[in-house]
């Protein structure tokens, strides 16, 4: 299971620090890995919403990845390899760089845009990003 926090107040890196106490003092074990925060929560649950509904449409369009092994074989995309496949040489190749963590929030929104406007060029598979998850309901 994974959990985030996002710290931007004295309050919430006060909560946080309780968290962290109490599971401390109940033996709990725990891995804390610190990332500076370039974009918000709802923006990364949007970019993971975008790659879930990506992978659909392009499985149900009957899209998939050739397996290395037998080309005829298709893998079903996965949020993971939409993220891995498609994603990721589009920040590389526009941002250099090779984690979305590293991408600010511009720079995500830009890449989600080029990706999602080339694919629906070249598969006719089209799908939006989810502006409500943003910004909630319209």
């Amino acid at each position: 299971m994974t959990e985030s926090w996002a710290v931007n107040n004295k309050d919430q890196a006060e909560f946080f620090c309780s968290y962290i106490r109490k599971h401390a003092e109940a033996g709990i074990p725990r891995i804390y890995e610190i990332t500076v925060g370039n974009r918000t929560n709802r923006q990364n649950r949007a970019a993971h919403l975008c790659l879930r509904q990506l992978a659909e449409a392009l499985n149900d369009a009957g899209f998939g990845i050739p397996h290395p092994l037998n080309p005829d074989f298709q893998i079903p995309y996965t949020e993971e390899s939409c993220k891995e496949l498609l994603l990721r040489p589009v920040m590389k190749a526009m941002f250099n760089k090779e984690s979305t963590t590293k991408l600010e929030t511009k720079e995500l929104s830009t890449c989600f845009e080029a990706l999602l406007n080339r694919l629906a060029e070249v598969t006719g598979v089209v799908v939006n990003f989810p502006q409500e998850e943003l910004y909630g309901p319209s």
